[in-house]
């Protein structure tokens, strides 16, 4: 433990912001489907994010409750909104979403590709030991 190393600590904050991005963008397009329209049009990152809890969801069907109910608390204000105007709706989502859990959805959209792809570097920049003589 007290050797922990920097690109383990990246790559598990990296698959937090994953999971925890994966269910509350898939729960939002389970509880909008013009959110998920949307992101199949212009948003490849988010359309990954649904994708992979679409998958989750066949594998485990509980994710499929408990992504519904992180969507509802992270962006519940906004689902009015979209409903008026589907056009529109993940552009809604992001910005138009306040409170606590809506910024930590915002802050794990971006953690987990930035998080994820910073781990793989410090993987391959990492001190490598070197033996000067052969025994």
């Amino acid at each position: 433990m007290k050797n922990l190393r920097a690109w383990v600590i990246c790559g598990l904050a990296g698959l937090i912001c994953l999971i925890f991005a994966m269910l509350a963008f898939g729960g939002a397009a389970q509880e909008q489907p013009a959110v998920a329209v949307q992101a199949r049009a212009e948003s490849p990152l988010a359309q990954t994010y649904i994708v992979l809890d679409r998958h989750a969801s066949q594998l485990l069907p509980s994710v499929e409750s408990m992504s519904r109910a992180l969507a509802r608390t992270c962006f519940a204000d906004t689902f009015p909104a979209i409903e008026a105007d589907p056009d529109i709706g993940l552009y809604l989502l992001r910005t138009q979403s306040r409170g606590f859990m809506a910024v930590l959805a915002g802050m794990a959209y971006w953690g987990a590709p930035i998080l994820l792809l910073a781990a793989l570097i410090l993987y391959f920049l990492r001190p490598k030991t070197i033996h000067l003589m052969r025994r």
